[in-house]
């Protein structure tokens, strides 16, 4: 499961990607975190608001495991990301 694709992950639903990620934060972080990051965005994705305090713990999680694996570039990358496809979106970028 670790090796799948990001877009794969859509037809698992965000239920299971999540419990899948969780399943790795302790021996494969930076797996985990690639799959938080793109639960995050994707929840963005849907235009609601009322999706921010979810995309948030994921963000936050995501960071997490990329800090714990040792890659803060990704990590900045992913901030630069949905900077750049979710600038627009103000009570989010306040948080």
């Amino acid at each position: 499961m670790a090796r799948a694709k990001l877009e794969e992950l859509e037809e698992l639903g965000w239920p299971l990607a999540r419990k899948t990620a969780q399943a790795l934060e302790g021996r494969h972080p930076g797996q985990a975190a690639r799959i938080f990051g793109f639960l995050a965005l994707s929840r963005l994705e849907g235009g609601s608001s009322r999706g921010y305090s979810i995309a948030l713990r994921d963000f936050q999680r995501a960071r997490d495991a990329y800090l714990k694996a040792g890659r803060e570039g990704r990590w900045a990358a992913l901030v630069e990301e949905a900077r750049k496809r979710h600038g627009a979106k103000r009570r989010l970028m306040a948080v």
